[in-house]
């Protein structure tokens, strides 16, 4: 999710890379899936990383039994994932002023990527884990789907992969990031 998101999660690493998230709000879809609260790479959360990266709002959908979780790992509006998709949109698009240009849908099945293509603005990026279910060759929108590579064993993001496991360290000891087990 990193590289696709081209962006840094922290000013720690982020030599290299621009800084345009500061403020800006991102969905995750399936916010309390193995990626959406743990992430890539595990143990971590996309929820945590999006917090320490500086989107505001973090906005996520999830079944409401684990609101509690959510929000103690930053999220900031937690949605019912059995909201229909037009109601999930409305609900959003009150909240939320700005275009949304970063989503993340850790579920990606053809409903999540619905909803989540809707919601992004033109030269925004959706963030997926299976294989695309929306846009196409036809698509002229402008809106990038890209899927999730969450390796550091690629050449190209090893030296991401470096700087991350320095800044890791350094969060995990200053309680900046929650390991569950």
């Amino acid at each position: 999710m990193l590289n696709n998101l081209r962006y840094s999660p922290h000013p720690a690493i982020r030599t290299g890379w621009s800084w345009q998230v500061l403020g800006r709000p991102i969905i995750i879809f399936g916010g309390a899936t193995s990626l959406g609260q743990q992430g890539i790479p595990r143990p971590l959360s996309s929820i945590q990383l999006t917090r320490l990266s500086g989107f505001s709002p973090i906005i996520t959908t999830a079944s409401l039994h684990n609101e509690g979780l959510l929000l103690s790992l930053g999220a900031t509006h937690i949605f019912d994932r059995k909201l229909s998709n037009a109601a999930l949109i409305k609900r959003v698009r009150q909240l939320v002023a700005v275009p949304l240009t970063y989503i993340f849908d850790a579920v990606s099945i053809e409903e999540t990527q619905e909803a989540a293509y809707a919601l992004l603005a033109p030269g925004g990026t959706l963030v997926i884990v299976l294989p695309p279910e929306v846009g196409g060759d036809e698509d002229r929108s402008g809106k990038n789907i890209l899927p999730v590579l969450g390796s550091f064993h690629p050449p190209p993001n090893r030296a991401l992969g470096a700087k991350f496991s320095i800044a890791l360290t350094r969060w995990l000891e200053e309680g900046k990031i929650k390991v569950r087990v």
